[in-house]
């Protein structure tokens, strides 16, 4: 490197190392001063997007359904840019430094304002390292005679149920789901169990709901489809910006105005930049088109979910409750208990049971909703990506 990339580099380096963030701010910040007139960023009107999909993508929102929202209120990002921003530390008030020379890799705090708290950024980093919402990673550590464990909390404490057996005073052993933080929950294994299959039992649609999910599908298909052509539009002008950058850099370096060290970091990152645009560019709606043929093809897998439950393994029966019951679920006063349903599920039992708002939270004998308040519909953000869950479920449990 010359002399001048060192000084630069050292500057940009020691601006991060006070907690500054040198040049162009982030998405959802803008460039400001201080009251020292020291350069700064701050959240500008693109933060509350940052915000939403934070929280919706922690809530199981898929990232295309997030940008397909945003798309529709004119902000445009592509997908990479959007993993990005889930996955960076600086939304949350830390910069991140790489190694340079003897100095090692850092994380700084910050002196700019946090968009999002720290709770909530952890949320959405076990999501996209494969840990869902009520999901656990030790499926194949559960016991047959178990199915549950893992998949209750307890009404009292919150803390997760175990199971395991107790011997009685005639020295019979019996098997219980319990708390082993306050001690308060303990159900035997046979009555949770037999609860959990009464209510699969119950899940029969009158309406057709094939009819349904095809309708669905081909709404959020159109939707797609227009919003692509505006998406392309501003993935091309950001095309034409990395290619004028890259025949800039070009042209800096025939001049010597940049070394042969700085002139090939500089175009590894634009010529990958390149590639990830053109690949989106060059998308087609063969994967929304596949979509459309599978919600056609395999919805019939709602008429049988109780079966589906009662012959498959211990983990295929947990994958089926978590599909259904995306939150944490709970057992009190011999029901089931929990916040959220399949959106999918969810408006076909409405629509079936004719139920008002007011009588939303009953709508199984043995489950219980009554805590979940936030009003549904077929135009959920949630429906497209609950129904993507139930037939990727169709295809791991046969």
């Amino acid at each position: 490197m010359t002399e001048e990339s060192i000084k630069i580099t050292g500057g940009i380096r020691a601006a991060k190392k006070s907690g500054r963030w040198p040049g162009k701010a982030p998405f959802g910040y803008k460039n400001s001063r201080d009251e020292n007139n020291r350069p700064i960023i701050l959240p500008d009107h693109n933060a509350v997007y940052i915000k939403k999909a934070f929280k919706e993508y922690s809530e199981g929102k898929l990232q295309s359904d997030i940008l397909t929202d945003f798309a529709e209120q004119g902000i445009f990002l592509s997908r990479s840019r959007l993993s990005n921003i889930l996955r960076t530390p600086f939304y949350v008030g830390r910069i991140t430094l790489g190694a340079w020379r003897d100095e090692p890799a850092q994380v700084i705090k910050a002196i700019h304002e946090p968009i999002i708290n720290e709770k909530l950024f952890e949320k959405v980093q076990e999501r996209m390292e494969g840990r869902l919402i009520n999901r656990t990673s030790g499926y194949s550590y559960v016991r047959d005679e178990y199915p549950l464990k893992g998949l209750f909390y307890c009404f009292h404490c919150d803390a997760k149920l175990t199971a395991s057996k107790s011997r009685s005073a005639t020295g019979k052993r019996y098997a219980y789901y319990h708390c082993n933080e306050c001690k308060k929950d303990r159900f035997s294994v046979e009555q949770l169990n037999e609860t959990a299959e009464q209510i699969l039992a119950r899940l029969v649609f009158k309406s057709d709901y094939k009819k349904l999910a095809e309708q669905k599908a081909k709404e959020i298909l159109k939707k797609k489809l227009k919003l692509r052509e505006t998406s392309k539009h501003f993935l091309q002008v950001e095309l034409t910006q990395i290619q004028n950058r890259i025949k800039s850099l070009q042209d800096k370096f025939v001049d010597g105005d940049i070394d042969n060290v700085a002139y090939k970091e500089a175009l590894t990152r634009y010529t990958k930049k390149q590639k990830s645009i053109e690949s989106q560019m060059n998308e087609t709606t063969q994967t929304d088109l596949v979509f459309k043929k599978w919600v056609s093809s395999n919805s019939n897998m709602f008429e049988n979910m109780s079966n589906y439950y009662k012959s498959t393994d211990t983990m295929g029966k947990q994958r089926l409750l978590t599909t259904i019951f995306p939150a944490r679920l709970y057992f009190h006063n011999k029901k089931c208990r929990t916040l959220k349903m399949n959106d999918f599920l969810l408006e076909i039992l409405l629509k079936d049971n004719e139920l008002g708002e007011k009588n939303r939270g009953q709508i199984l004998e043995k489950l219980d909703l009554s805590s979940w308040v936030e009003k549904r519909g077929v135009v959920s953000n949630f429906f497209e990506s609950d129904l993507r869950l139930l037939l990727n479920l169709k295809i791991q449990l046969k």
